[in-house]
């Protein structure tokens, strides 16, 4: 049964992604396009499935660049003296397209990151998933995140607040996943894969991200009982 959760944890995904590593923290949005008033404010539960999986490509691809830093100071037992720790993680949505005909949600991300030594790295998705096949959705603050999972000793700030929905898979099913990733050299590793398990997006807004979610929740519900 699809499940939609709130604060679950995300340890794992802030361990495996170029998060985790740094963090006071600044987050901004590109100056996105305006989304409609259908897609803020329609009931999702008396939506159809054009009508929730056009809402699903509107809130994305409106999304435009989200910029938050995060800043950790962990302190050490004496003599030793604190230490700083600093990052800046970008993400941006493009070209979602969710199609109500096939029950797919595509979606191209882009995932940067820099740390206070000066090293970056890039990281880009093309995603294909079908719809049906998501079992649950978990909303967790990208603070919860680091706070929950950090040695003891150690505090962290992100801002401006900054949101992660992860979209969970059911068991065996994957999605399709075309990778490319540019370390701090500048060297280029591209891969195309069938993705277990699921992937994340981050959100500046709280109540987006649940909108996000509950619309996606309806898709998958209303894809499972289509023929």
């Amino acid at each position: 049964m699809l499940a939609f959760r709130f604060a679950a944890p995300l340890l794992a995904l802030l361990c495996a992604s170029s998060l985790f590593g740094q963090g006071t923290a600044i987050a901004q949005n590109s100056a996105p396009p305006a989304l409609s008033a259908s897609s803020l404010l329609d009931p999702i539960d008396k939506m159809n499935l054009p009508a929730v999986m056009r809402m699903m490509q509107e809130v994305l691809n409106a999304q435009g660049k989200l910029t938050f830093q995060a800043v950790g100071v962990f302190t050490p037992a004496a003599p030793s003296k604190p230490v700083r720790m600093a990052s800046e993680t970008s993400f941006t949505i493009s070209d979602a397209v969710a199609d109500a005909a096939r029950c797919t949600l595509s979606l191209h991300s882009v995932d940067e990151s820099r740390d206070d030594t000066g090293a970056r790295a890039t990281a880009e998705s093309s995603i294909v998933l079908a719809m049906r096949d998501v079992e649950a959705l978990e909303i967790q603050s990208v603070i919860e995140g680091y706070r929950t999972g950090t040695e003891r000793n150690t505090s962290w700030d992100v801002f401006p607040p900054t949101f992660i929905l992860h979209v969970l898979l059911n068991a065996g099913k994957t999605y399709q996943d075309h990778t490319r990733f540019t370390d701090d050299r500048g060297v280029v590793t591209e891969a195309d894969s069938e993705m277990r398990g699921g992937f994340w997006l981050y959100f500046g807004e709280e109540p987006i991200a649940r909108r996000m979610a509950e619309a996606m929740e309806r898709a998958s519900m209303l894809c499972a009982g289509k023929k």
